[in-house]
């Protein structure tokens, strides 16, 4: 019989039909259930929507790596990881040395894409699991959690051959090259991320001071 009241448009007809010919839990749960799913549906769609949020504010847009604000985030709370469970973990900053040249010879459409690049670079050198990111500018850290690949010795070599063979098969104009220092995260000396940057950004401007000179 519903079928019927359907067909002839009478949707309201049907309802009250319903609701007389069943006991009223039946009939209330039927119409609750389409009720439901529609904010199910909304439901799961606003908590998407919150997380697509989350991840683009601590995301780079132009590379795809954490961004600053979620370096910072994630760093602090992997330090205090790494703290209570004695963990080995390296700190590497990178500084591009020649962002500056890129831009003002070829524009910065090629210096973004020599920042894109490099950020490539370091995706391929570095695991999933490390926290990689862009912090500003020209200027990269990433926060190697439980290192255990034959020290910051072997980080530093696997990155060099990487930037070695991009720039070998690169058709650009340009070379990429990376100022690094790296410091392992030591609570009795490092008492804070802030101290440990500081020792991390002090190595790393040596050698690009020694570049400049050579």
């Amino acid at each position: 019989m519903g079928e019927e009241y359907v067909e002839t448009g009478s949707f309201s007809n049907l309802i009250v039909h319903l609701s007389t010919e069943m006991p009223l839990h039946h009939f209330i749960m039927i119409m609750l259930i389409p009720l439901m799913m529609i904010l199910g549906f909304l439901f799961i769609r606003q908590g998407n929507l919150k997380e697509k949020m989350r991840v683009m504010s601590i995301t780079d847009e132009l590379t795809g790596l954490h961004n600053r604000r979620g370096f910072f985030t994630l760093a602090y709370q992997q330090l205090k990881i790494a703290k209570r469970l004695n963990r080995d973990t390296l700190l590497l900053s990178a500084d591009m040395d020649n962002l500056k040249e890129i831009n003002d010879t070829l524009g910065h459409k090629a210096g973004d894409r020599a920042l894109i690049d490099t950020a490539s670079i370091l995706k391929k050198t570095f695991r999933e699991s490390d926290i990689t990111a862009r912090i500003g500018g020209d200027e990269f850290m990433v926060l190697q959690i439980e290192s255990n690949d034959g020290g910051s010795g072997m980080v530093t070599d696997r990155l060099k051959k990487n930037l070695e063979i991009h720039n070998a098969k690169n058709e650009k104009n340009f070379n990429l090259s990376l100022s690094v220092g790296t410091v392992y995260y030591d609570p009795e000396v490092h008492h804070s991320l802030d101290e440990l940057l500081v020792c991390v950004d002090k190595l790393m401007y040596e050698q690009k001071k020694h570049k400049k000179k050579s």
